[in-house]
């Protein structure tokens, strides 16, 4: 009996960010993001005092990257992926960033300092509506590939919260920067194949999330320059 093909995700997924709009969003969706959006750049503000943000940040300012997008709680501005990197590092510095079920991932750390980066280097104005819708999209796709991947097994093996959070960055960036359906699902692959990082019991542990801010960036930025990835990312079986 032939084996059946999977479903196309990568490209529902991409379809789906996509033609998210502002009106499609329920309230209740919307009622808990008025608190969350806040509440993570809190988070950011009081976690940029951190020992471990501020090593982040201070590594992020030795690079001089273009002063992009503003580094929260500090003087500094940097390119959009590592300014986006240095806040979701001091969003998460001390674990009060919100949480999001069954998927089990930190969302907001993820997509608001992205969203905020990407919307501070966009050379056309981006609204309010678009910047809630972009997160929007981020927290539903980091939360079904979270849930999909919710096995015991697979929580067990250390990978568990690094992975969703990439998907989230790449969604709202790529959401927020406009690109197409066949740029999505280019970034989504881009996204796939950096998608790891350990559940160790060290401050590495708070580096997944940053390092997949900074991924779903890159990933978005080379999707719109025209980089190959596969287009089944996420449903492709390899051996």
């Amino acid at each position: 009996m032939k084996k059946a093909s999977p479903k196309p995700l990568t490209q529902m997924i991409a379809r789906y960010i996509k033609g998210l709009a502002y009106r499609d969003i329920p309230e209740r969706i919307l009622g808990p993001l008025r608190q969350s959006i806040p509440d993570t750049v809190g988070c950011g503000l009081v976690g940029s005092t951190s020992g471990f943000s501020r090593l982040v940040s201070g590594y992020v300012g030795d690079w001089h990257s273009d002063g992009e997008a503003v580094i929260w709680g500090t003087g500094m501005k940097a390119s959009a992926p590592f300014a986006a990197m240095a806040n979701c590092a001091s969003s998460h510095a001390w674990d009060y960033d919100d949480a999001v079920f069954p998927g089990t991932c930190h969302s907001g750390s993820v997509t608001v300092p992205t969203a905020f980066a990407v919307a501070e280097r966009s050379r056309s104005p981006v609204s309010g509506k678009e910047l809630v819708t972009a997160i929007t999209a981020g927290y539903e796709v980091s939360n079904l590939i979270g849930t999909a991947l919710g096995s015991k097994e697979f929580a067990s093996s250390g990978f568990y919260n690094s992975v969703p959070t990439i998907f989230g960055a790449v969604t709202t960036a790529g959401k927020l920067m406009r690109l197409t359906e066949d740029q999505l699902v280019r970034a989504l692959g881009l996204a796939a194949t950096q998608s790891a990082g350990l559940y160790s019991a060290t401050l590495a542990k708070r580096f997944n999330a940053p390092k997949a801010v900074m991924g779903g960036i890159f990933a978005a930025d080379l999707a719109r320059r025209g980089l190959e990835a596969p287009p089944d990312g996420v449903e492709a079986e390899y051996s």
